[in-house]
């Protein structure tokens, strides 16, 4: 019966399994009240790209949906004007019991 099946079929037959295990909107990154007075937010317009030293920082969480176990981030640093890219990995701290 599977043989038979189209790909357009098995999307529709699964589309209600797979919306139980998306993962959307969720974020690890806690807001800090504290500095964020502190912090001036720039638009594009007022960022001197041109020059080497202005970066974005990305810091992921690989956790597979599951926030329990045992998973690891990747911080990325891109600097804006040459493109140089440094990545590190970091294993998170298991939850204490």
């Amino acid at each position: 019966m599977l043989v038979s099946m189209s790909a357009a079929t098995i999307d529709r037959r699964l589309a209600g399994e797979r919306a139980k295990h998306r993962v959307k909107g969720r974020c690890t990154t806690k807001p800090g009240l504290l500095l964020k007075s502190q912090i001036s937010i720039r638009t594009w317009a007022d960022w001197d790209d041109a020059q080497p030293g202005f970066v974005e920082i990305d810091l992921v969480c690989h956790d597979g949906g599951d926030l329990t176990g045992s998973y690891a981030y990747t911080l990325t640093v891109t600097d804006i004007a040459t493109g140089w890219t440094e990545t590190a990995r970091y294993r998170a701290k298991p939850p204490r019991s």
